[in-house]
């Protein structure tokens, strides 16, 4: 069988990266570690990939993937996973932190760059008010590999910002001259 010109190079390796998550992506969905949110995010990243690097960096997030759902709560009821989340939500909510804040960064995805890594997607979940902590305000994130960090504002504002302007490192810089989309008010650091 010969190859076709759409199977080779970054769109073959491309559609085969896209046809191994569809193979596994029904018993992933099965697990706790998965939801439609971390399939989301692994399908726009896929699809925003246009260099070999993008594409070793979404089968990593994609190996991520599928270790994280490789836990203990693979081996417990549904009810108890559920009983799991709640505990854990009250927890932060007995921390301080808030499931909305007022400059309404909750439930934005987000990008954040690392080094020897590169991009890591994720979502805001939560928030902790300065005035709890030290005068420092907190925004929770989880990223698509179930990692978690807490970033202060300046960090949640890029953060958001890049994974809105898809930014594919964290040297491109965002050009409010040239982007009419952004809003005047928007700060940009």
């Amino acid at each position: 069988n010969a190859l076709k010109s759409n199977q080779i190079g970054i769109s073959g390796l491309t559609q085969q990266l896209v046809q191994a998550h569809t193979a596994i992506a029904e018993k992933l969905k099965k697990t706790a570690g998965y939801n439609r949110d971390i399939r989301k995010i692994w399908e726009t990243s896929i699809k925003e990939s246009e260099t070999l690097n993008d594409l070793i960096q979404c089968l990593l997030q994609l190996e991520l993937i599928v270790y994280n759902t490789q836990t203990v709560n693979d081996r417990l009821e549904e009810d108890e996973i559920i009983k799991a989340k709640e505990l854990k939500r009250q927890l932060m909510l007995s921390e301080g932190w808030s499931f909305n804040d007022p400059n309404e960064y909750v439930n934005r995805q987000a990008r954040r760059f690392f080094p020897r890594y590169g991009r890591s997607d994720g979502k805001i979940i939560a928030y902790l008010p300065g005035e709890i902590n030290d005068g420092i305000g907190l925004w929770r994130m989880i990223h698509i590999d179930g990692d978690e960090e807490d970033l202060e504002e300046n960090d949640v504002i890029k953060a958001c910002q890049d994974y809105d302007y898809n930014l594919l490192d964290d040297d491109q810089i965002i050009d409010s001259e040239t982007d009419s989309s952004i809003d005047e008010d928007t700060d940009i650091n």
